[in-house]
């Protein structure tokens, strides 16, 4: 649960006898955090019919293919910095930065898509 919602009183009257107890989602905590949930998501894609193009986890695991690791990295520091200010939010980055690659037809998202996709979402 996202703690902006513990403090808006609308949110709480609405859950009541709808929940019986909050689940707090902890911070990330590294660069790898962030990949596992990108390769996790692109798992999902890859299992679509039909299957999103470039939508695979890393031959050695290690992230998400469509992601460079410097955009994952990237993506993690803003995250940390507060620019993204929580999973919600990174997920939202995520698919903004998506979109910013595939409008410049990329073959791969790099950091630079990232800090275009940060820029749009200031808009």
């Amino acid at each position: 649960m996202h703690p902006s919602y513990l403090q808006d009183e609308a949110y709480r009257t609405a859950a009541q006898g709808f929940l019986s107890a909050p689940i707090r989602v902890p911070r990330l905590t590294g660069a790898a955090a962030v990949g596992s949930i990108f390769a996790h998501r692109e798992q999902i894609a890859a299992a679509a019919e039909p299957p999103v193009r470039h939508a695979a986890v890393r031959d050695d695991g290690s992230g998400p293919a469509a992601w460079s690791p410097a955009a994952v990295e990237t993506a993690f520091d803003k995250y940390a910095a507060g620019e993204v200010r929580n999973l919600r939010s990174l997920l939202y980055l995520a698919h903004t930065t998506l979109s910013v690659a595939c409008r410049s037809e990329a073959e791969q998202i790099e950091a630079t898509h990232v800090d275009l996709a940060i820029r749009e979402l200031a808009d």
